[in-house]
This record gives C-alpha cells, sequence and structure tokens, in this order.
C-alpha cells in the first residue's frame, strides 16, 4: 500500500467477508439445530400428557377408554395406531363435557382423506380458525414429524393388560 492512502485491500476484505460466512453459516446449523429439538420436545410433551390423561381416565372411572381385545389369545398388549384406532383411544377423555381429563385445543389432528392439518379443538368443533366447516371424518391424534414437519404422525399407544397399564409412543 502506498503512503498516504487509507484503505484495506482485496485479499484484507475476501478473508473478512469470508470468515463472516463462516460464522453465519454455524449459527444458522446451530438455530436450525435447536428448533428441530424444541419440536421434538414438544412431541415428546404431548406424548406424556396423553399418556397420564388416559391414567388418569383410568384412576377416576375404574376402567380405560375403550375395550381392550388382544388380538391373540394368550397376548398380554393390545396396540391402537393409525388413524381411526387413535380417535376411538382418546375419544371419551376429548368428549367429556369437564375436559378434565385432555384439553384438545393443544393437540393436533388430521381429518380425515384432506390432509388438512388442524387443532383437535377445531376438529370437534367442525369449524377451522376462519370458520368455516370442516369435512366430516376421523378425529386421530397426532402431530407434526420433526424431521419432516409437512409430513403427520400418529401416536402408537399400547395398552399392557398384565400391568394394567398404558404407554403412549411415538
Amino acid at each position: 500500500m502506498k503512503k498516504g492512502k487509507k484503505g484495506f485491500t482485496m485479499i484484507e476484505l475476501m478473508l473478512v467477508i469470508s470468515i463472516m460466512a463462516i460464522l453465519a453459516t454455524l449459527s444458522v446449523g446451530g438455530y436450525l439445530k435447536m428448533l428441530k429439538q424444541a419440536r421434538n420436545k414438544r412431541v415428546d410433551m404431548m406424548r406424556d400428557s396423553l399418556q397420564l390423561a388416559l391414567t388418569n381416565f383410568r384412576g377416576q372411572e375404574g376402567r380405560w377408554p375403550v375395550g381392550l381385545q388382544p388380538a391373540k389369545p394368550g397376548d398380554i398388549t393390545v396396540w391402537f395406531e393409525g388413524a381411526e384406532k387413535n380417535w376411538l383411544v382418546f375419544q371419551d377423555l376429548i368428549n367429556s363435557k369437564q375436559a378434565k381429563y385432555l384439553t384438545p385445543a393443544d393437540y393436533l389432528t388430521k381429518i380425515g382423506g384432506t390432509g388438512r392439518v388442524v387443532t383437535l379443538q377445531e376438529a370437534i368443533d367442525g369449524k377451522d380458525r376462519r370458520g368455516q366447516s370442516l369435512p366430516g371424518g376421523t378425529k386421530p391424534l397426532g402431530y407434526a414429524n420433526p424431521d419432516k414437519p409437512s409430513s403427520f404422525q400418529f401416536f402408537r399407544i399400547e395398552f399392557n393388560l398384565l400391568t394394567d397399564s398404558v404407554a403412549v409412543h411415538r
């Protein structure tokens, strides 16, 4: 650089810009990882809440909310998974006028056959956020897949007949 001229050389500018680009890349990657962890945590909290609601129902009502029939004689577990069967498990808990077991506003559902995802309360009311009627169908309980938020997953519910307990799985 000549004496008396002030400024940066092209190499210095390129070096600073490349360092800033590397830092930006690292921070965006960290943010995306944190976002995925938050989604996973929310799904885990939903799962735990559903399991607790089922257990509370059993304790207070003296029965499970569904009739449990093993698939084969001698089986000690009954599984409920997928769209229609999932809704059957939670039907009594959701339709309860007191809503003392499960508050439906926080859970997601997929309206049968349409691919639309709404809150469970909207599905029960039959109207979306804008007040438009939803098509009829099942009201399964599920969650947006944290690995692919555009896809919808359903919880799997396992009743253990031997221990008289329930587990909700992702």
